[in-house]
């Protein structure tokens, strides 16, 4: 079985409970705006957040495809 952060890996029958369980864990590490899309982007001079912000988004990913079953993981 494949690592996850959360318990409910996601499968074709689960999608609700483990909806709820993800957004529960990107919401504790600060990342569901980055998911939601309401993330504002910071000013093109300051590179250290732009970096911060690439390194979110793919924790954010990662959190994603590491809680997705063999047969979903593809489809997301």
């Amino acid at each position: 079985m494949a690592a996850t952060v959360v318990l409910t890996v996601l499968n074709r029958k689960n999608y609700d409970d483990w909806n709820s369980r993800i957004k529960t864990y990107l919401l504790a590490e600060d990342l569901w705006d980055i998911v939601e899309g309401t993330y504002e982007l910071p000013r093109e001079e300051d590179a250290e957040a732009e970096r911060k912000d690439w390194k979110n988004n793919v924790k954010a990913l990662y959190a994603i495809q590491s809680s997705c079953g063999d047969d979903t993981y593809k489809i997301i």
